[in-house]
């Protein structure tokens, strides 16, 4: 059975699948071809009241579809978007959660934060679906406040909840482990390989490793501010983060890499910030699949060359998953509230969209 990991979030969601990519040989960037999206039809707005910071409302998701050549299904109705509306600036902040059956019998688990996504309301828990679109338990794992980056490692499932990580048995739901992070204000993403865990924090500038039981501040370096995406590539770590001299550091974010014992940070590829980069992922050949938020742009991205753009979509291109072995990339656009897939072609000719 094969097993797919959503993660719903706000301005942020994270798409992992249990698969294995296989290394070749560097060829020239990839061209993205369109391979489905999903279409949610939604009911009309609840204006549910004020808060400090904006106007939330709800809107119920009523079902939908999932359609195209790389996977095909419905949305169950049941799902909802809570919005906020933020007084600053007037932009709305989308947190979409749904659930998709999938015609290939995939197994989905989807994230609920429930609420407020920094608040500790113990509304956040992790559903779960059958491969016949039966909801086997709608809160399959529960305990948390607001789950977001998601990270899988042999049969645990590591979740970034606010300020700890959260250990859940992907056999049987259940919480392993609670470890808190010392001092954090927003957990954000998850890394994992070989046993050891490495989380962001994009509100203190840090990041956190967990090891054995040991959960602890891993890199404190004043020359990286606000991380976001993390993979770990052949024993290093990538990092999306800014620099010191960054007037705004969630927009002028570009890669580091960290040695594997936190004490060598270096810029990869150069310090030219790349944008407000939230998605970090190897593209299996040598370089990166790239995501900003903000600039409504996936990228790829060679260390030693400049990135290119493959596709410009719309505000909210947030954290996807692109997996190798199927050479397919899921977007998700948080803003127009789409989930978009891609195929990845490799070839001689220039990198595009078709």
């Amino acid at each position: 059975m094969r097993r797919h990991f959503f993660s719903l979030t706000i301005g942020a969601l994270t798409l992992l699948c249990a698969m294995a990519g296989q290394a070749q040989e560097p060829v020239q960037p990839p061209k993205l071809e369109f391979a489905f999206e999903v279409r949610a039809q939604v009911a009309d707005p609840l204006v549910v009241g004020e808060l400090p910071n904006g106007t939330r409302r709800i809107i119920d998701i009523l079902g939908g579809t999932v359609e195209g050549s790389g996977i095909s299904g419905k949305i169950l109705p049941g799902g909802a978007d809570w919005q906020l509306i933020r007084r600053e600036d007037g932009f709305t902040d989308i947190d979409a959660r749904y659930t998709i059956e999938t015609d290939s019998g995939s197994l989905i688990y989807v994230s609920n934060i429930g609420g407020d996504p920094s608040a500790k309301d113990g509304n956040g828990y992790i559903s779960t679906v059958s491969p016949e679109g039966d909801i086997l338990e709608e809160q399959w794992a529960t305990g948390m406040n607001a789950p977001k980056g998601l990270a899988l490692d042999g049969g645990t499932l590591y979740v970034s909840d606010i300020d700890e990580l959260v250990a859940i048995d992907t056999e049987t739901g259940e919480i392993t482990g609670r470890y808190p992070a010392e001092g954090a204000q927003f957990l954000n993403d998850v890394a994992a390989a070989n046993g050891v865990v490495y989380v962001t924090d994009s509100g203190t500038g840090r990041i956190h490793r967990l090891e054995g039981d040991s959960f602890t501040v891993w890199v404190d370096d004043p020359r990286i501010q606000s991380p976001n995406g993390i993979y770990v590539v052949d024993g290093e770590i990538v990092v999306a983060a800014a620099d010191s001299s960054a007037a705004e550091p969630g927009q002028e974010r570009y890669l580091w890499t960290i040695s594997p014992d936190g004490t060598e940070l270096e810029p990869l590829g150069g310090t030219t910030p790349l944008g407000g980069l939230d998605a970090v992922e190897p593209d299996g050949q040598g370089g990166f699949f790239l995501s900003d938020w903000g600039g409504a742009i996936v990228m790829h991205f060679t260390p030693g060359d400049s990135a290119r753009t493959l596709v410009e979509v719309s505000q909210g291109t947030a954290d996807f998953d692109y997996v190798a072995e199927s050479g397919m990339l899921y977007l998700p656009v948080m803003v127009a509230g789409r989930l978009i897939a891609y195929e990845a072609t490799w070839g001689s000719e220039s990198n595009g969209m078709q």
